[in-house]
């Protein structure tokens, strides 16, 4: 099964959780490089319905595909 890696965009991220917490995020680390969703699925369509659940998609683009 396929795997599809995807890395958060911060500006999404920021935006995101200032609407929901009404403060700004400071992870304490950079974001964009050391996280990483992996998503096993059959297809870039499932593997983005399996984001849905669980994260805003605006917030995370896909870099690498893997078979």
């Amino acid at each position: 099964m396929p795997k599809y890696y995807y890395k958060p965009i911060f500006d999404k991220v920021q935006e995101a959780y200032l609407a929901n917490a009404k403060v700004e995020y400071k992870p304490g680390i950079d974001i964009e490089e050391n996280v990483t969703l992996v998503v096993d699925a059959d297809s870039e369509e499932h593997s983005q319905q399996v984001c849905y659940g669980f994260v805003d998609v605006r917030m995370w683009e896909l870099f690498k595909t893997e078979d």
